[in-house]
């Protein structure tokens, strides 16, 4: 029961709760009933576990695209100090050839 889904633990209390009402006989209504308020405990349980894996898997969606906006970030980063190396370089290089020359 523990690996239940809430949903699954509802259709399953509606269906052990009729056993108890209708009661007939050979049905062990103590039983039953110990077996529905187990049951009560356990539906809260699947509840918050499913609760928790929303939260959870809304948490780490938003994580993901804060790490894909921080990797084009760095990414855009990289282009710009390579194409700033690139425009040094050049001047560097211009530099060097009219010291050369004079």
């Amino acid at each position: 029961l523990k690996n239940k889904s809430h949903q699954e633990l509802v259709v399953m209390e509606e269906a052990m709760a009729g056993k108890v009402k209708t009661g007939g006989s050979g049905v062990d209504v103590e039983y039953w009933s110990t077996i529905l308020q187990r049951l009560r405990v356990l539906k809260a349980s699947a509840k918050l576990r499913e609760i928790h894996q929303e939260i959870t898997d809304v948490f780490v969606s938003k994580l993901e695209r804060i790490r894909e906006i921080e990797r084009k970030k760095e990414e855009e980063l990289e282009r710009e100090k390579r194409k700033r190396d690139a425009e040094l370089q050049k001047w560097m290089n211009a530099a060097a050839g009219e010291s050369d020359g004079e």
